[in-house]
C-alpha cells in the first residue's frame, strides 16, 4: 500500500468516505513513491453514502516533450487498497512508455487498428494487404467483436483472460457440427496474437506477457502433406463431381492456385484474346497475371460463358447451383466446396485424407516432375520459390546430375 500523506483528505476507510460532502473535483491523495501521482475519489453520493468513484491523477511527459497532467478511472476499484493498487499499475504503464491516449485501448481496438495497418500498409515490406485484411477482420468479427475478451484493456490483460477465451473458441461448434480442429484455431489465435504483438510493439501496452505463452500453438495441427494423386485419379474425382463442383474441381486442377483464389476469379479476370488470367485476390497478397496455353484457357473461356456468350465481367467465373437457384449464380466458398469434394474424394476410391488442397498439391508435383523451373511455379502458385524448393526439390533428383555432366574437359 502507497505510504499516506496527513495532510490529504483521508480516504483509507468507508467512514472517512461517507463524511465527504459530494462534489466534481476528487478529493486526492498523494501517491506514494511516485513525483506528481495522486489517488482520488469523486463522491457521488451524499453525505452518509460512501458512493463515488476512484481516480488517478499524474504529471506526464508528452511525446512533445511538454508535461501535463493526465487522468484516469478506476471503476473496478473497491476501496482505497485497491485504488492505489491500480494507480500504481497505470503510472507504471506510463513509465514504461505506454501514451496516455492509448492507457484505454482494449483489446477489440487493438484488433481494429492492427486489421486497418495491414490494409494500408501490410506486413513488413510486403506493402498493402486488403485480402490479409479482410481476413484478419473476419476472424476479429467472430471471436472478439462478440467476445468478452474484446472489453478487456490491454493494460489490464493477464495470462487467465486469454486462457479463457482459448477455452470458449474450443468449445464453440462449427458449422455442420463438429469440434474445432488444431489447424483451424491455431489460424486464429496467430490473427489475434500478431494484433497483441503489434500492440505492443508501438507502446500501447508495455508487456507482452499475458499472451507468450497462452496464445501457443495447439499441438496436432501439423498433419502431413498428402500424398499428390495422379492424372488417373484426378480424371476419377471429376467423375464422381455434378457439372458445377467439376468445373470447379477442374479450375483447381489446371492452375495450382489457392481454392479461395480460383473461387474468387471474376469473368472480366480472364482476357480471351491474350489468354492472360489475372489474379487481382490472393493469400500471397499483390495480384498477378498468368498466361495460359491453348487448352487451358479454351477451359477457362467456357466458364466466362453461357450458350455461347460471355456472361458479365463482375460475375463469378466458377459459380455453383447457377440453374436452380432463383438468387442467381453463387460463388464457391470453403463452407460450399469442402464437403462436395470429401464426398466425391471418398466415392471416387481415393485417399481420405485429400482435400481441395490436395488437387494443389497434385498439380505443383506434376509440374516439378516435369522438370518447370521452381521459380515459374512459384509465380503461378502464388507462393514463395523457398517454398517450393522446400517441399518439392526432392521432386527432381536428376538436376544436379545433369547439370554436372554438361561441364566436361
Amino acid at each position: 500500500m502507497a505510504s499516506t500523506n496527513s495532510t490529504a483528505t483521508k480516504l483509507t476507510s468507508v467512514v472517512a468516505l461517507r463524511a465527504l460532502e459530494p462534489r466534481n473535483e476528487p478529493y486526492w491523495h498523494k501517491l506514494g513513491g511516485t513525483h506528481g501521482a495522486f489517488v482520488g475519489f469523486r463522491k457521488t453520493g451524499p453525505v452518509g453514502n460512501p458512493a463515488g468513484v476512484w481516480r488517478g491523477r499524474l504529471w506526464h511527459e508528452g511525446e512533445d516533450g511538454a508535461k501535463r497532467q493526465v487522468y484516469e478511472t478506476f471503476p473496478k476499484a473497491a476501496d482505497f487498497n485497491d485504488a492505489v493498487k491500480q494507480a500504481h499499475a497505470w503510472v507504471a504503464h506510463l513509465a514504461a512508455g505506454v501514451r496516455a491516449d492509448d492507457i484505454d485501448v482494449t483489446v477489440r481496438e487493438a484488433c481494429r487498428r492492427y486489421a486497418e495497418r495491414v490494409e494500408l500498409y501490410g506486413v513488413g515490406k510486403k506493402g498493402p494487404r486488403p485480402e490479409t485484411a479482410k481476413q484478419l477482420r473476419d476472424c476479429y468479427r467472430r471471436w472478439i467483436d462478440s467476445d468478452k475478451l474484446g472489453n478487456v484493456k490491454l493494460t489490464d490483460l493477464k495470462h487467465h483472460h486469454l486462457d479463457d477465451w482459448r477455452g470458449r473458441m474450443l468449445t464453440t461448434p462449427i458449422r455442420g457440427g463438429g469440434k474445432r480442429q488444431p489447424a483451424s484455431m491455431n489460424r486464429d489465435m496467430a490473427s489475434v496474437r500478431a494484433a497483441l504483438n503489434h500492440a505492443f510493439k508501438v507502446g500501447m501496452t508495455a508487456s507482452n506477457a499475458a499472451w507468450r505463452q497462452a496464445l501457443d500453438d495447439m499441438d496436432g495441427a501439423v498433419k502431413p502433406r498428402p500424398h499428390a494423386l495422379d492424372r488417373a485419379q484426378l480424371r476419377d474425382l471429376i467423375a464422381e463431381c455434378n457439372d458445377d463442383l467439376a468445373r470447379f474441381v477442374e479450375g483447381l486442377i489446371r492452375l495450382p492456385m489457392r481454392p479461395g483464389a480460383v473461387a474468387q476469379l471474376d469473368v472480366g479476370d480472364f482476357d480471351p484474346k491474350t489468354k492472360v488470367l489475372t489474379i487481382r485476390r490472393d493469400k500471397a497478397g499483390k495480384g498477378r497475371q498468368i498466361k495460359l496455353p491453348a487448352e487451358t484457357a479454351a477451359f477457362f473461356a467456357r466458364q466466362c460463358a453461357h450458350d455461347g456468350v460471355r456472361r458479365m465481367p463482375s460475375l463469378p467465373m466458377f459459380v455453383r447451383d447457377a440453374v436452380n437457384d432463383e438468387e442467381g449464380p453463387q460463388r464457391w466458398h470453403k463452407d460450399t466446396w469442402k464437403h462436395p469434394i470429401k464426398a466425391a474424394i471418398l466415392a471416387a476410391g481415393l485417399p481420405e485424407e485429400a482435400s481441395a488442397y490436395t488437387l494443389r498439391h497434385s498439380t505443383i508435383t506434376m509440374m516439378m516432375q516435369a522438370g518447370e523451373s521452381p521459380a515459374v511455379i512459384a509465380h503461378i502458385a502464388g507462393t514463395s520459390v523457398a517454398m517450393i524448393e522446400k517441399h518439392y526439390s526432392h521432386l527432381q533428383p536428376d538436376d544436379a546430375l545433369n547439370v554436372l555432366a554438361a561441364v566436361k574437359l
